[in-house]
């Protein structure tokens, strides 16, 4: 044809171009961003979030861990492979930020961690229980409730609907029925007692025990035939303390570790 092409290449030099600032992906992010929730040690954040650049243009990020938290565990919040693309007009100072995990409320996990005056408050709180159920009925005289150890059943994993501690206080009991005196061990537990401000907390208000009333959330029921004169009564409460830890402790050993304390029955 004639036609000839000279040079087969050139090279052109790029210029003008704006150089790509500098910035904190994470600028203003805090671990409340994370969506930071639950009870240690099962707190949880999401397992991705997202921040903001100037640009308004949206980063999305990975959060790892993101459960089975507990205060002072580390969580790294990571910048998504895609994210940093043509189109976005800036580049990170880092690909990834580490959080402290803070503020989450604590689940008791030691029988140590429940000062004394919390422990008398739920010793009283069975007394009272116990006398009411006295005062409905009229077999009954009064009630003498002796405490005798405590066991705390505490979660080992997280539980689904369930309760991740169980405080059970048990009693040396005292009844006197249709004038005769019984002698037998009675408790009364509290489940989710927590610490707060380095504190156990007990709700007073929400409890199991064997005895009976309208005025208090019971279980009911737990007790055992006894006969006086040509009579049978119902005795509330258990006839030894291995069979109360044989009905309300080793039935939940499977999902829970046991505590008790010093001298009370454990198998």
């Amino acid at each position: 044809m004639g036609i000839h092409f000279s040079p087969s290449s050139k090279t052109i030099t790029i210029k003008g171009l704006k150089d790509a600032e500098t910035i904190d992906y994470f600028d203003g992010m805090t671990l409340e961003d994370l969506g930071l929730q639950g009870v240690a040690p099962y707190g949880k954040v999401s397992s991705e979030v997202s921040n903001t650049l100037p640009d308004n243009k949206t980063i999305s990020m990975t959060c790892s861990p993101s459960e089975g938290l507990s205060n002072g565990d580390k969580v790294t919040v990571t910048i998504d492979s895609d994210s940093n693309n043509e189109d976005v007009a800036y580049v990170p100072k880092s690909k990834s930020k580490t959080f402290t995990v803070k503020g989450l409320e604590e689940y008791v996990i030691k029988l140590e961690q429940i000062d004394k005056d919390i422990m008398d408050s739920i010793v009283k709180q069975a007394q009272d229980a116990a006398m009411s159920y006295a005062a409905q009925n009229s077999d009954y005289g009064t009630v003498e409730l002796t405490p005798i150890g405590t066991y705390l059943l505490t979660a080992k994993e997280e539980i689904d609907g369930g309760y991740y501690n169980k405080v059970i206080v048990v009693f040396k009991a005292k009844s006197t029925i249709a004038g005769k005196q019984i002698e037998n061990y009675s408790y009364i537990s509290f489940t989710d007692a927590k610490m707060v401000d380095g504190k156990a907390v007990v709700d007073l208000g929400e409890y199991h025990s064997p005895y009976e009333s309208s005025l208090f959330s019971t279980e009911g029921g737990e007790g055992y035939d006894i006969v006086i004169g040509d009579s049978t009564y119902w005795a509330k409460g258990f006839k030894s303390i291995e069979e109360l830890f044989n009905q309300k402790v080793e039935t939940d050993v499977e999902a829970h570790n046991v505590e008790a304390s010093e001298g009370l029955y454990k198998r």
